[in-house]
C-alpha cells in the first residue's frame, strides 16, 4: 500500500516550491586535468547541496549530478565548458533561484560566471552564499 502523505508531499512540492541551482566552481582554474581538485570541489558541492536541502531548499547541484557522469564521458568532453553548460543552462532555464557557492576562487570559474550572466539575461534572481554562512 501506498503511503498518502507522500504522494501529497509531492504534488505539494511539484506545484508550490521554489526550484534553486546550486553554481560552484569545479575545474581548477589553472589545470583544467586536475582531478583531485575536481573531486575536492565534488565533495563540497554535495556538503553544501545537503546542508541546504536539509533546510528544507528544493536544490539542483549540476556538481553532484555531472561529476560521477564525467567519467562516462569522452576526454575532449569531459573539460569542455560548452558541452556542461549546455546541459546546466537547459536545467538553469527551469530553476527560480541560482545559489552562487563562494568557494576558493569562486570568480576565476568559467562555468560559474556563465551562469551567473545566463542568470542575469534570464532574469533568474541570484543569492550568493558564503560557504562558512551554512
Amino acid at each position: 500500500s501506498s503511503d498518502p502523505g507522500v504522494l501529497e508531499l509531492v504534488v505539494q512540492s511539484t506545484t508550490e516550491e521554489v526550484m534553486e541551482y546550486l553554481a560552484s566552481p569545479y575545474q581548477n582554474p589553472d589545470n583544467p586535468m586536475d582531478f583531485a581538485y575536481a573531486e575536492m570541489r565534488f565533495e563540497d558541492a554535495c556538503a553544501a547541496a545537503a546542508k541546504l536541502m536539509q533546510q528544507g531548499r528544493i536544490i539542483f547541484c549540476p556538481i553532484a549530478h555531472s561529476h560521477p557522469i564525467s567519467w562516462f564521458i569522452s576526454p575532449q568532453n569531459r573539460t569542455s565548458h560548452a558541452f556542461w553548460l549546455r546541459q546546466d543552462f537547459d536545467v538553469l532555464t527551469h530553476c527560480n533561484n541560482l545559489v552562487v557557492l563562494k568557494l576558493h576562487q569562486w570568480e576565476r570559474s568559467v562555468g560559474v560566471n556563465a551562469e551567473i550572466q545566463f542568470a542575469i539575461e534570464n532574469l533568474i534572481q541570484i543569492e550568493y552564499l558564503d560557504p562558512g554562512d551554512l
